[in-house]
């Protein structure tokens, strides 16, 4: 690992995987709006909409016992 990505990492919060979308332009930019409307990044944005359609047994706040 390099000092770059450790220091990426050390950033980063526990418990949480970078990861990359392909989305169209139009839907990012809208995506943008609606997170800064509601004083969230981006990231915490998405996480939050994809917890909503979420069941409650299934939206935690962190890793399950035994997950990986």
């Amino acid at each position: 690992m390099t000092a770059k990505n450790r220091q990426t990492q050390s950033r980063r919060a526990a418990g949480k995987t970078q990861t990359s979308i392909s989305l169209r332009r139009d839907l990012l930019d809208w995506a943008r709006a609606e997170a800064q409307k509601d004083g969230r990044s981006l990231s915490n944005w998405v996480e939050q909409m994809i917890r909503s359609k979420m069941s409650p047994d299934q939206a935690s706040d962190g890793p399950r016992k035994g997950a990986r």
